[in-house]
């Protein structure tokens, strides 16, 4: 009897064991953590960032189906007037597939089922290290604070996962829904109006890429995230076995992750047989070795990534490309999809005139910060002020000599010139202080200027510049200064 019960709680035993297997396989190595090194600080920027971007994704998403859905409602009630039947027939389920779409957008999303079906680096690493974290078995250690944080920080990524696969169906349908459109109304005047339509979806695909592009760049809050474990042996096994990586990839020595792949995305194997059908080229798997340490998975996203970026170039060439999902059939703006500050430059600049009977020499130093409302087009303002340096090397003297303030706009011509053009008022007088420049309003002098820019490149985000302009208004001025205006300075 005695045998028996022995026997039974052996087996009972065994079985708990083989249940909490699979939380617990990195118990003996997670013990490790300290808890105090997680940078909580670090979580909290990482969930409002991911938190923003998820808001912006879901603020296009929902922008674009109620603006599409609007200019359908228009070709129905055109073509409806020419031809009631095929109106009837192409736009009969419109509006139940926008409904759908409205849903999506509107409610929460379903984490379970909206798994992101695309690779990003970033996203891997930052959902594996936080699944990993939030399954460590001392988390009881923590405050409630800190506890919610990581929590938080987790959802946050993954409804942000769930709105990025969003935008992927939505730009799918959008695909569809034009091609649909173009068929039917290609050869008619209604045709035209399917520009805006394209126009719409195009600048919406380049804004969704644009955010996948943020979330593609190193950054130091996921590096410094992934420090915290990024040596743990448990943490090997856990990203081998639960990372997106590890699916797409399979582990040649882990067969409980080689029959587990993503929905939705091709397997190692996948991806090989179709290269060596279509281009002839053999993809090399990524190997392992359970010795190799920190380096494993690193080297495993490097290889991943660079063989992911070969099948892409060589599916372009063949005109397969996925990102080609809407094409423009127009010049893009490509300053539409950036933010306010990305599409902001500024600059500095110098302009000096030779000492007079009247004035010593002077230079105008200003600084300008201009708005991109395309690649070829730029509106701006600025500020200067003219220091005065006295008259001749024997005769060395500083002084305030003037201000201003200006506006201008340039127009991109040809090869780096720009046609330029401003307005400056400038207060052409000696001060001491502030006050001078709002007391006599009657020393500000008008200047209208127009000329040409050259712009050259010197090193990444810097340019020169180099401008002529004319002052039609400078035989206005007391005393008359010089039309001709010879500017350089730099742009950043």
């Amino acid at each position: 009897m005695r045998y028996i019960i022995a026997l039974l709680l052996f087996c009972f035993t065994l079985n708990c064991f083989s249940q909490e297997a699979e939380q617990c396989i990195y118990d003996n190595d997670s013990s490790k953590i300290n808890l105090d090194e997680v940078p909580f600080a670090v979580l909290m920027k990482l969930d409002n960032k991911y938190y923003k971007l998820s808001a912006s994704v879901n603020k296009h998403s929902r922008k674009l189906i109620e603006s599409l859905q609007a200019e359908e409602e228009k070709l129905q009630i055109k073509l409806s007037r020419v031809d009631s039947l095929k109106a009837q027939a192409l736009f009969q389920k419109t509006q139940e597939q926008y409904a759908r779409l409205k849903t999506l957008a509107d409610n929460p999303v379903d984490i379970a089922s909206a798994k992101l079906k695309e690779y990003i680096p970033n996203i891997d690493s930052a959902n594996t290290v936080l699944k990993f974290l939030s399954q460590y078995k001392d988390l009881s250690a923590l405050s409630s604070g800190k506890l919610e944080q990581l929590s938080q920080t987790l959802n946050s990524l993954q409804d942000l996962q769930g709105r990025l696969q969003q935008a992927n169906e939505i730009q799918n349908f959008v695909k569809q829904r034009l091609s649909q459109l173009k068929s039917s109304l290609s050869n008619s005047a209604l045709g035209q109006g399917l520009a805006s339509i394209n126009r719409k979806a195009y600048y919406y695909q380049q804004q969704i890429e644009e955010y996948k592009s943020i979330l593609r760049d190193k950054k130091k809050l996921e590096e410094k995230l992934i420090g915290t474990v990024r040596t743990l042996p448990a943490f090997q096994k856990f990203w081998d076995k639960h990372s997106y990586l590890a699916q797409l990839f399979p582990m040649r020595t882990n067969p409980e992750t080689s029959g587990n792949p993503i929905p939705g995305l091709q397997t190692a194997a996948g991806m090989q047989q179709l290269m060596q059908q279509r281009f002839g080229t053999q993809i090399t798997l990524p190997t392992t070795n359970p010795a190799a340490g920190a380096g494993l998975f690193q080297e495993q996203t490097a290889v991943a990534q660079q063989q992911i970026a070969d099948l892409k170039r060589q599916v372009d060439k063949t005109g397969g490309s996925s990102s080609d999902l809407v094409m423009p059939g127009f010049k893009p703006n490509e300053q539409k999809t950036k933010s306010f500050l990305e599409r902001l430059e500024y600059g500095l600049n110098f302009q000096s005139e030779k000492s007079t009977s009247f004035l010593p020499a002077t230079t105008d130093i200003a600084i300008t910060a201009g708005y991109k409302l395309s690649d070829n087009k730029v509106i701006g303002l600025g500020a200067s002020y003219k220091i005065g340096w006295g008259h001749g090397w024997n005769n060395i003297s500083l002084s305030s000599q003037g201000a201003g303030f200006r506006g201008y706009a340039d127009v991109k011509a040809k090869a780096g010139f720009w046609l330029s053009a401003g307005f400056e008022y400038n207060y052409l007088q000696t001060f001491s202080n502030l006050r001078d420049l709002h007391t006599n309003i009657d020393v500000w002098q008008q200047s209208a200027l127009a000329g040409i820019t050259k712009k050259y490149k010197i090193s990444k985000g810097r340019e020169g510049k180099i401008q002529i302009l004319y002052d039609f208004l400078h035989n206005k001025h007391l005393p008359a200064s010089q039309g001709l205006k010879f500017r350089v300075g730099w742009g950043f």
